[in-house]
């Protein structure tokens, strides 16, 4: 969570980009939609077929495909995943019991195992809690190829240890959860970030991407949660959301607008003239323990749902969401 604005671009191999249309009829669409149109020619992502790796990859590259076609835009990709660990036959949560170096050491070489490049490696908040992020993509099928390799690799690597390496959403109660963070922003033919913000003004694709997955949200829970144990992690005071809401650099909110310039790619947005400022969106709500290509399909739908019907989002909250002054839904009551 607590990632710099520089970024890196890592080549991606996926399979040709395959076509399904969206319903993209929005006439007589409300503003404030509230449920997302699924695609025609594609199952939606709560149906068995979709919760398939071949039916969630699918997904991936169909709405990739029509955010190029109806809007010119392709989405640019990363992720920030946390875990715990623990030396094998303790309960945990501990601190690290080993040097972080080692515990470095044994994350590079699970990612060497995986055949992919880490950005960063991090403690996090919680007793033995980690963090490590993976640099940005425009292939989010690889992406979320990548973090399911990982987290393989890393249970491999650490049990080889004699540690455990937890990817629930909230094993203990009593301390921070763990998440899967998808940051994401949007980039014309040129590869300018067509997301920015310029005092209180966001653009219209920034604004219509946050309606967008704001108002798909609450549907796409289960994926982002797809247990009882990971509905756990939903609780005020863990920087954890814990309602559908947005804001600035705030923990508490689920879609976060970080500080900085944002920019994921190319000298063209770092270039661009303050107080203007490309942004990228940090979508908070998927637990470790979440499948990251339903997730990424998840996000990427909401988005194209808010540039087809041109949604317009609430105010930002400025303090903590969960806070009853703001009058939001919880997620579960």
């Amino acid at each position: 969570m607590r990632r710099g604005d520089s970024y890196f671009v890592i080549a991606s191999d996926s399979e040709a980009i395959q076509r399904a249309g969206l319903d993209c009829r929005v006439a007589d669409a409300p503003r404030h939609a509230t449920h997302v149109s699924p695609p025609l020619d594609s199952p939606p992502l709560d149906s068995p077929c979709a919760n398939t790796y071949s039916g969630c990859v699918e997904q991936l590259h169909a709405v990739r495909h029509q955010l190029h076609q109806q809007f010119g835009l392709r989405p640019v990709v990363a992720a920030e995943l946390e875990w715990y660990t623990w030396r094998a036959g303790e309960t945990g949560p501990c601190p690290l019991s080993v040097p972080f170096e080692d515990i470095t050491a044994w994350v590079q070489e699970a990612a060497l195992h995986a055949g992919i490049t880490l950005e960063t490696i991090e403690p996090e908040r919680g007793p033995g809690q980690l963090e490590c992020s993976l640099p940005p993509t425009a292939d989010p099928a690889a992406l979320a190829d990548a973090l399911a390799r990982l987290k393989a690799s890393l249970s491999t690597v650490f049990s080889t240890q004699g540690h455990v390496a937890s990817f629930a959403a909230k094993p203990f109660a009593e301390t921070y959860g763990s998440a899967l963070h998808i940051h994401l922003h949007l980039e014309d033919a040129e590869g300018n970030n067509v997301f920015w913000k310029e005092g209180d003004t966001l653009s219209p694709a920034l604004a219509y991407a946050l309606a967008g997955l704001l108002a798909t949200m609450e549907q796409n829970l289960p994926i982002f949660a797809p247990t009882d144990a990971a509905r756990a992690r939903y609780v005020p005071g863990w920087h954890a959301p814990v309602n559908a809401s947005w804001g600035g650099n705030n923990r508490t909110v689920a879609l976060r607008l970080p500080d900085g310039t944002g920019s994921l790619t190319g000298a063209s947005a770092l270039a661009q003239a303050s107080p203007r400022r490309a942004r990228r969106i940090e979508h908070r709500v998927a637990g470790a323990d979440a499948d990251p290509h339903a997730v990424l399909a998840a996000i990427l739908q909401g988005v194209h749902h808010g540039l087809s019907h041109q949604l317009t989002p609430p105010a930002p909250i400025h303090g903590d969401a969960a806070h009853p002054q703001y009058g939001l839904m919880p997620f579960f009551l």
